[in-house]
């Protein structure tokens, strides 16, 4: 009897000792996404796209590019940047252009005029034949917005104190909206149907930069971007591709 029972004790530790370790949850791979503040109206498309791979987490993050954020991640901005990374493929086409208020009844707008309200030596509307002070916004100098404009328009000249400087371009659409002696710059892509909308000739591709190739994954989701799925949501805000 006393053999059986060690018998079966050994088995026990036999049979426990063959037992199959469960396999540890396979975590599925994370891809960071960047974008700059200019670009935020790509997020639909950035969601729309990431449900396409149920495997993989997107996770997508607004921030000022700099050429010191090689981390293999995918970026997002309007334009070039000042240095060219390995890689940049478009996305779409947006505009910088001059918003103003509807009950604004001024409709020429020459860079001459615009520099000069910038710099403040225009700070009255009474010099432009209306009334009341101006109220002008800008996007702050990190964003390329403000680079473009700096590029294109303002050519070097100094920026007054009393402009209102700000990193959301949502605010400068509701400034606006709410003030008819406002004015602002921003991306088309922002702009609604309330503001009167003027051109200046900026017209610029929505990019996706990387510091090296993308991998496969990142080329499927760049592939989704400029797809169907993609363009679909790209399509209200911006001048897709195709």
């Amino acid at each position: 009897m006393k053999k059986i029972i060690i018998l079966f004790f050994i088995s026990i530790l036999f049979l426990a000792g063959c037992q199959v370790e469960p396999e540890a949850p396979i975590e599925p791979p994370v891809y960071f996404i960047n974008y700059s503040p200019a670009a935020k109206p790509v997020l639909p498309a950035l969601y729309a796209c990431a449900a396409e791979f149920p495997d993989v987490i997107f996770s997508p993050k607004e921030k000022y590019y700099s050429a010191l954020d090689s981390t293999g991640n995918l970026f997002i901005l309007l334009g070039e940047p000042e240095i060219l990374p390995a890689f940049s493929a478009p996305l779409v086409y947006d505009e910088v252009i001059l918003v103003t208020n509807p009950a604004n009844p001024i409709t020429e707008w020459s860079d001459f005029r615009l520099i000069n309200l910038v710099n403040g030596r225009i700070d009255n509307w009474d010099y432009l034949s209306w009334e009341g002070e101006v109220d002008l916004w800008l996007p702050v100098s990190q964003d390329e917005v403000s680079f473009l404009f700096n590029l294109h328009v303002l050519d070097g000249n100094p920026i007054s104190q009393t402009v209102n400087l700000t990193s959301d371009h949502q605010e400068i659409v509701e400034a606006v909206i709410a003030d008819p002696k406002a004015m602002g710059i921003v991306p088309t892509s922002f702009a609604v149907g309330d503001l009167t909308a003027h051109s200046l000739n900026i017209r610029i591709p929505l990019l996706a930069v990387l510091d090296s190739e993308p991998d496969e994954i990142q080329q499927e989701f760049l592939v989704c971007l400029q797809g169907e799925i993609g363009q679909a949501e790209l399509s209200s805000s911006y001048e897709v591709l195709h």
